[in-house]
């Protein structure tokens, strides 16, 4: 599309079709039965006049960075209702979201219907927590400060270990040094 208009009854995305474009504008319903549809050709957004609905395939959001046009938004003035396939978002160029950052993805003015749906987010380092927010009339994805959710590594385990064992000990000396003068 790059940023051009596309009018049309009903636009449907087959498996292995692809609908994607420098953002752009659609007048007509669009329905991803198994493609994939990207508000951007790296990253843009979509204005669809109609309604947008996924039995299969993949929705496609990429963020790299805060900026307008950095990641993709998909707008809607009718009705989105995702029932199958996948939402994947994928962040590139290196960009990391801080804590409090967040990305308003999707946006459907009539109303989101979501459900059976796989949720991938690709591209952030291990420790980046987020959460994805469906409500009543979009998506969104905000970021909190990251918390490793690994195994602490040797040595930091042997040190905790360690302290333990030197808490235990004066603990049993506390409570039996005082036993010395019973009978």
């Amino acid at each position: 599309m790059d940023g051009g208009t596309v009018t049309a009854n009903t636009i449907t995305v087959d498996t292995g079709g692809l609908l994607n474009g420098q953002g752009g504008n659609i007048v007509s319903s669009v329905v991803n039965a198994g493609g994939t549809v990207t508000p951007g050709d790296a990253t843009g957004i979509m204005h669809i006049t109609g309604d947008y609905t996924q039995t299969a395939g993949t929705l496609l959001f990429e963020i790299d960075g805060l900026g307008p046009g950095q990641f993709d938004q998909m707008l809607v003035s009718g009705l989105a209702n995702i029932t199958g396939g996948a939402i994947d978002i994928q962040f590139g160029n290196g960009f990391v979201p801080a804590a409090g950052e967040s990305f308003d993805l999707l946006s459907a003015a009539l109303g989101l219907t979501i459900g059976n749906v796989l949720f991938d987010v690709t591209g952030l380092p291990a420790g980046v927590q987020f959460s994805d927010v469906f409500g009543p009339n979009g998506i969104e994805l905000s970021f909190a400060p990251g918390v490793s959710q690994g195994a602490p590594e040797p040595a930091a385990a042997a040190l905790m270990t360690l302290g333990l064992a030197a808490v235990l000990a004066r603990w049993s000396f506390i409570r039996c040094g005082n036993c010395r003068n019973a009978p």
